[in-house]
């Protein structure tokens, strides 16, 4: 009984660490974002693929990937860049400043 307890919290933990790791490279991502614009403007945002490949990536292509596996989506709301990641129905989103 205690071993399936313990087994309980490792992998609770295991969860919130990977929700974190998440949620951090949702912040990174919005960065790279705000950074490819600022050396591509006015030219509009193309996705993923272009922080990921070029002659000066921003980002690893795993960086692109939440910690399940799957990519990031991302979206513009009024101006405004949304990095989410669905898992479990649980959606992660990091709101980026807004283009100056």
């Amino acid at each position: 009984m205690l071993a399936g307890m313990g087994s309980f919290y490792v992998f609770r933990e295991y969860e919130r660490s990977q929700e974190k790791l998440a949620h951090t490279r949702a912040i990174a991502i919005a960065g790279a974002i705000k950074s490819w614009e600022m050396d591509n403007s006015p030219e509009p945002f193309p996705g993923l693929q272009a922080l990921t490949q070029g002659n000066d990536p921003r980002l690893k292509p795993d960086e692109a990937l939440d910690p399940w596996g799957q990519p990031y989506q991302i979206s513009n709301e009024n101006g405004i860049w949304v990095v989410a990641t669905q898992h479990k129905g649980m959606a992660i989103n990091n709101v980026a400043p807004p283009r100056r």
